[in-house]
């Protein structure tokens, strides 16, 4: 059960990483190949200022899965993946601050019966 519990947590982390790489990928490819100029034609015609300052104009579609999208799916599945580690405990988060090193984890011996 522990392996399926570590697998899980680990999924959601990589989607998340996955989603938060595709949205630095959208914002080169708007930028690279977005519309100028707004399109009325085609709908493209909410401005979007990405990659250092160029001015886009996108779909509602686009503008929906950049700006909301994709930046909640990524935040969610942080969170979603601390909180179910917190519960399950399969991953030891603890650490000790030593005044003479910094952060060093804590390690835990099991005592003799």
């Amino acid at each position: 059960m522990a392996v399926l519990q570590k697998s899980l947590i680990v999924l959601l982390l990589m989607i998340a990483a996955a989603s938060f790489i595709y949205i630095l990928y959208l914002d080169s490819y708007y930028d690279r190949y977005g519309a100028r100029e707004p399109q009325p034609t085609e709908g493209r015609i909410h401005l979007k200022t990405v990659h250092h300052g160029t001015r886009v104009f996108l779909t509602e579609k686009e503008r929906l899965n950049f700006n909301v999208l994709l930046p909640s799916v990524s935040i969610l599945c942080v969170l979603i993946a601390g909180l179910l580690n917190l519960r399950w405990k399969c991953f030891d988060t603890s650490m000790h601050i030593s005044p003479r090193w910094g952060v060093e984890p804590v390690v835990k011996l099991k005592k003799k019966k």
